[in-house]
């Protein structure tokens, strides 16, 4: 039986979470992004050529060699050709210097990407199941992809969350449990990096810092990971939830293959450590989706659907 545990177990309504990342916004650009680039088009410029545009050229270095060019104005190719052409129209010739050369080159077209329309009729025209018109495409995208924006955003304030479980609850922690959970992960460490010295001076030395410091720095690290595990294997306990089959498998696997052993070397119960330590951040992560909406023009309030 594990000696460290938690004492208090805070409810996660108590987390302190600023409004903007509960609320996200997501614009037009990023829900129209892909539909635009599948239906974008291109059309003859009806005005002389500017960047974005696409310029058919015939050229003549007055030396028998005759080429057609196909140029983006502003892409990266034929800058000397880019810098000339732009303003220019159909049928007009004119002279450049590329590579030392002069040039006479003739514009065949000018083309200009023409971006897909957004109304309501336009999305219609597509007959896109559940998307009838904008404010359905909307909805339909954010249904679709509003996990994944949450889950951006969870990755990026998930170390704040969890020092604030962490703040909240009050944890025992068996000493020699730590310094066993503090050592494994040096083993990890050596086993990855072939030098665990070495390593821990490159990640917390920076040049500045002894071995003796980084390795404490290393140790405060694998003590907040392992408050964290006690924290989630006793919340994991108080709500009756248990590892499944796949789940043991899984753990197993990842303690295996970080720890250089075979399953029949492998110790279940710290093998499970990673899924109890996952559980609590998942815990935390449905606190936090089932708290998150999202919001697009014209819509002032979404939630994902269960």
């Amino acid at each position: 039986m594990s000696s460290s545990y938690v004492i208090s177990m805070p409810e996660l309504d108590r987390l302190s979470i600023p409004e903007k990342q509960t609320k996200l916004f997501v614009s037009d650009e990023q829900i129209f992004r892909e539909l635009r680039n599948e239906h974008r088009r291109i059309a003859d410029a009806e005005s002389p050529a500017q960047r974005g545009d696409y310029v058919l050229v015939e050229t003549d270095d007055g030396h028998g060699v005759k080429k057609k060019l196909h140029i983006e104005l502003g892409g990266r190719a034929y800058p000397d050709y880019v810098k000339a052409l732009i303003g220019c129209v159909p049928g007009q010739e004119l002279r450049l210097n590329a590579n030392g050369r002069d040039i006479t080159a003739r514009v065949v077209s000018v083309c200009r990407p023409v971006e897909y329309p957004l109304t309501d009729e336009s999305i219609a025209e597509l007959c896109i199941p559940e998307a009838a018109d904008l404010a359905a495409y909307r909805r339909k995208y954010l249904d679709e992809h509003g996990d994944e924006i949450m889950g951006r955003v969870f990755r990026a304030i998930q170390p704040g969350l969890i020092d604030q479980v962490l703040d909240m609850s009050e944890i025992h922690l068996d000493p020699k449990e730590l310094d066993d959970y503090n050592a494994m992960q040096l083993v990890m460490v050596g086993n990855i990096s072939g030098n665990a010295d070495e390593r821990l001076m490159k990640a917390y030395g920076n040049g500045e810092k002894t071995p003796e410091e980084c390795k404490q720095l290393f140790f405060n690290e694998n003590r907040r990971i392992f408050s964290m595990y006690v924290w989630g294997r006793d919340l994991a306990k108080l709500r009756g939830a248990e590892p499944t089959e796949a789940d043991t498998k899984q753990a197993l696997g990842y303690y295996c293959l970080m720890f250089e052993k075979t399953e029949e070397e492998a110790d279940l119960d710290t093998a499970l450590m990673s899924y109890y330590l996952q559980y609590g951040i998942g815990a935390i992560r449905e606190y936090y989706k089932s708290i998150t909406s999202f919001s697009a023009v014209g819509i002032e309030s979404y939630s994902l659907r269960s």
